[in-house]
């Protein structure tokens, strides 16, 4: 290969590299290859793994990971195709580079296998450009007849499977299968038909995974975004080194977490807030009730010759019950006797503050898929939570809104923003709240809360907001 097509190989390579510099999540691998011909002179069959003119190639690519589902990758590659048809009287030794950008679905995508699997299957499509250098053969043992029968730059079109063997956190073993066609009938020094000669590429690679350094921690778990794998885990999760949660006891039963439960001894049944504590639940009262009241008895006076009769029975009275304010707590009981309030909060207002300070927790660690309304397992239990303070507050509805980033359509975005807050909805119903007591409205991309220009903006703005409301 001449030095100016080396030169503009790597300097292509090279600057998509710098165009992709400020990824937050990519992958350098190294990899060795061989290859299988099926062309004019072999037209019938791959000789799968026979390897019948073994040549080794190598490469180089640079992987970004776009979302759970796809990488984008820029390559750089080396290939050596041989053969020679069974009478010695043609074939062929061509060194074709190649540079592509391919497209990665991985199906460790959450979906059909989870993201941290140790397997990982995935299939890629690309296309790019290559770069041919073919020399004939002739006679026995196949001395070259043309030292220059083509060279020459083709398009190339791609598409493989492949599997990837998770071995660390940094590291992994990559297998796969492209084939590759070069956009040219005549690099085998045969032109015949329509059909172009193309190769079936086996590839070995040790693959580096990288996370770009940075101060950042979303989810304030103590794990810095460029290392946490779980960078959404909500408040107050206990995590492991790498920010995914740690497996949890509930030793006392009443659905909070003993890393966040700051009462860890609650008696079954008690119905508790979001730190595990029990919930500000008076007894109840009924103002149905009477009390007996038992006059003292009078004494007998010593009468001569006089009839004393018995003694009557005392007689039931009801006491008088004060209730000032009209919320059905007496007011010896309320200890805001002037002002309505609801009896679990000892006839006092709802500090609707404290309501919010949650409800605004809620709201910003409810997230969902991308382009999905699933609900994320991270997310439930800040949803347990605001369904503990529903059950608190049955003079209250909730009124959910969904939202959307910039992407997509307005009609697409419309009717996601739609289904994350019927999803929510439908979360809260699973738990026993009443149907009746939900709104939903949905502002798709209308009304964000962070920029769209950022992946941390867009993630802020996929958000299910809530908010109480009185009947």
């Amino acid at each position: 290969m001449k030095a100016k097509q080396k030169i503009i190989l790597i300097g292509t390579f090279v600057t998509m590299l710098l165009f992709r510099a400020n990824a937050q999540n990519f992958s350098i691998g190294i990899q060795g290859n061989v290859n299988e011909y099926w062309g004019d002179l072999n037209p019938n069959q791959f000789n799968f793994y026979k390897f019948l003119f073994p040549q080794a190639g190598g490469g180089i690519f640079f992987q970004e990971r776009l979302s759970p589902s796809f990488n984008l990758l820029q390559s750089l590659s080396y290939n050596r195709v041989k053969y020679q048809t069974p009478n010695y009287l043609k074939g062929f030794d061509a060194d074709i580079y190649n540079l592509s950008l391919q497209l990665k679905y991985k199906f460790n995508n959450n979906y059909i296998f989870k993201e941290q699997s140790i397997v990982q299957p995935f299939i890629l499509v690309g296309a790019g450009a290559s770069y041919l250098n073919s020399y004939p053969f002739t006679g026995n043992p196949g001395a070259i007849s043309n030292p220059s029968f083509l060279t020459a730059w083709r398009p190339n079109l791609q598409a493989g499977i492949g599997v990837n063997f998770k071995i660390n956190n940094t590291i992994s073993f990559q297998l796969s299968n492209i084939l590759n066609m070069p956009l040219d009938d005549s690099w085998d020094g045969l032109v015949a038909g329509n059909n172009y000669d193309i190769y079936l590429q086996h590839s070995a690679a040790l693959v580096f995974t990288f996370k770009k350094a940075t101060k950042i921690d979303s989810d304030y778990d103590g794990v810095y975004d460029n290392r946490d794998d779980c960078p959404n885990t909500p408040l107050g999760t206990k995590v492991d080194r790498r920010g995914c949660p740690i497996a949890d006891k509930d030793s006392d039963g009443d659905g909070v977490p003993d890393s966040r439960d700051n009462c860890p001894n609650t008696p079954k049944g008690t119905l508790v807030d979001y730190f595990g504590c029990p919930a500000n639940i008076t007894k109840s009262y009924n103002t149905n009730t009477t009390t007996t009241y038992n006059p003292p008895q009078p004494q007998p006076q010593p009468q001569p010759q006089t009839y004393n009769p018995p003694p009557q029975p005392p007689q039931p009275q009801t006491p008088v019950v004060m209730d000032t304010d009209g919320d059905g707590l007496p007011d010896q009981d309320d200890k805001c006797p002037t002002i309505p309030g609801p009896i679990y909060n000892y006839g006092c207002p709802v500090n609707k503050e404290e309501i919010n300070k949650r409800l605004e927790y809620a709201t910003h660690n409810i997230n969902f898929e991308l382009n999905s309304a699933t609900i994320l397992k991270t997310s439930f239990p800040v949803l347990d939570d605001v369904v503990v303070l529903l059950n608190q507050f049955p003079e209250y509805n909730l009124r959910i809104s969904g939202h959307t980033d910039s992407r997509g359509s307005d009609i697409s975005n419309e009717r996601l923003s739609q289904s994350r807050a019927e999803n929510v909805k439908k979360y809260f119903i699973d738990k026993g709240i009443s149907a009746s007591r939900i709104r939903t409205n949905a502002y798709g991309k209308n009304k964000p809360v962070s920029s769209n220009q950022t992946s941390i903006g867009r993630a802020e703005n996929r958000r299910a907001e809530l908010d109480l409301i009185l009947h």
